[in-house]
């Protein structure tokens, strides 16, 4: 793996996933560095104020760390695996069923590797090696549609959600699919476990919280109608993010977090991803960490 300068001007964020205090994966966009025939992505691991990774031709959306082991997710349906030592391309969804518009993946235990994108169907796979597509069975014509998608799954107790365009969810549990009823018809982004279930965030600043078990209901919000990118909790308080800024849910309704400080708000949040040790802020220039207490600056490109 080589070291790349996070000094450069043009180069940017698109997800991360912490491992450790200081520590994670990152997903970098060159685009507006190098010719069109380069790559588009740098897949990294960061510590101690170095990025070192691969160019890579995909232009990856998403990365998680699970189990010792880090995947990253491109839009075309090509995994990339860190094996704690290298990064290195690990297999392709080569399927009918992709139309090279993936935005999510997730990973449990007990049923593997699950993505989430475009269209209606989900990729699955024990071993990200072998994949498999799987339709989840909603009538577009019935709903209205003409073409829907999913941006975000999630593993959970009640089994596997998957979340997206104009309130269009399912909860997938032993090979059946539910669609949700939810109480708003806003495309939806992201998602997290809580202690109390699952929220969920999306457009014009939606949050939902809840579970199928126990029913859905909106998180009321009085300070912002921006779209929400991103929803995480961390030490048990629920943290969500615009492009504007980034919040928390106390008393049950939306707060502002105003112990954080940015440059320039426009590209300083975005995303959020956490692990036991920390949870880290994401935008497409910033990359803030959060241990309780206490916001840092951990990145900040060029």
């Amino acid at each position: 793996m080589k070291s790349i300068s996070l000094d450069k001007p043009g180069i940017s964020l698109v997800s991360a996933a912490p491992i450790s205090e200081g520590v994670g994966l990152l997903i970098l966009s060159i685009d507006e560095l190098f010719e069109a025939r380069e790559p588009h992505s740098f897949l990294a691991v960061y510590s101690k104020g170095i990025a070192k990774g691969v160019f890579v031709p995909s232009s990856c959306v998403d990365v998680i760390w699970v189990e010792r082991e880090g995947y990253f997710l491109g839009e075309d349906g090509v995994i990339w695996q860190y094996d704690g030592l290298d990064i290195k391309e690990l297999s392709y969804i080569e399927d009918e069923n992709n139309i090279n518009a993936f935005r999510s993946h997730a990973y449990s235990s007990e049923q593997g590797h699950l993505i989430a994108g475009g269209g209606h169907y989900l990729f699955g796979s024990k071993n990200a090696l072998k994949w498999e597509s799987r339709e989840i069975p909603i009538n577009l014509k019935q709903e209205g549609l003409s073409y829907t998608g999913f941006e975000k799954v999630l593993f959970a107790s009640e089994g596997a959600y998957v979340w997206g365009w104009k309130g269009m969810a399912y909860l997938i549990s032993k090979g059946s699919y539910k669609k949700l009823e939810l109480p708003t018809n806003l495309d939806l982004h992201d998602a997290c476990v809580t202690e109390s279930g699952v929220a969920v965030c999306g457009n014009q600043g939606v949050v939902i919280s809840g579970s199928e078990a126990s029913g859905w209901s909106i998180i009321e919000n009085n300070i912002t109608d921006e779209n929400f990118w991103g929803i995480c909790e961390f030490e048990k308080q629920i943290f969500v993010s615009n492009v504007a800024g980034l919040y928390c849910i106390e008393d049950s309704e939306l707060a502002l977090v105003d112990d954080i400080e940015s440059e320039n708000t426009d590209s300083s949040f975005y995303g959020l991803k956490c692990c036991n040790a920390c949870l880290w802020s994401i935008g497409a220039k910033h990359l803030y960490e959060y241990k309780g207490g206490l916001w840092q600056t951990l990145i900040r490109l060029g």
